[in-house]
């Protein structure tokens, strides 16, 4: 079976001073791709499922997703992307962290 592997993984923020963030991911989706679960941590690396979003069915073309954080948590937060194929296996992207200050300020980390 083929996999899926996730092409780009970028934070935007909608406004500079915006309590919101923005994950956006692009994914071409071959067969048996099931689900992609977006786990947020803090500072401690204890990582929570936020989000479950389906995977869209076409086949060979890149297709984008995007997530938005309505509640970030204070100081840095990291993202990964958990791919959970049809037979429920599991592949990570890369974390990508960012950092809300005390202004509630975004500052993107790699």
């Amino acid at each position: 079976a083929q996999q899926t592997s996730i092409t780009t993984l970028a934070f935007v923020t909608l406004h500079p001073s915006s309590q919101l963030a923005m994950l956006r991911w692009g994914a071409v989706t071959v067969q048996n791709q099931s689900d992609y679960v977006i786990e947020r941590a803090g500072s401690n690396l204890d990582w929570e499922e936020v989000e479950m979003i389906n995977s869209k069915e076409t086949a060979q073309h890149l297709n984008t997703y995007r997530w938005l954080d309505q509640q970030p948590l204070e100081g840095i937060n990291h993202y990964r992307i958990k791919q959970i194929d049809a037979a429920g296996q599991v592949r990570y992207s890369a974390v990508r962290s960012f950092l809300f200050t005390p202004e509630r300020q975004l500052a993107a980390r790699r």
